[in-house]
């Protein structure tokens, strides 16, 4: 939703359908448990698509929390 509103609309502080804050702390904390998830799959040998799901949802979190310019 970020990406679409800043390159499609054009916003500068993209926050989804929240305050850009919310929106960035949010995405925060969905990079977090991303990152776990992807620790975990890698403690636990799972396969290739669990890894590259997990670090699909770091990147995106990740994105969308400096999209939001929230620190």
């Amino acid at each position: 939703m970020s990406l679409w509103q800043w390159l499609a609309w054009g916003m500068d502080r993209p926050g989804g359908s929240t305050n850009p804050i919310q929106y960035g702390n949010i995405s925060a904390l969905l990079a977090v448990l991303s990152a776990y998830g992807l620790a975990r799959a890698l403690a636990l040998g799972h396969g290739l698509r669990w890894k590259l799901l997990h670090a699909t949802g770091v990147l995106m979190a990740l994105v969308a929390t400096l999209l939001s310019g929230s620190p």
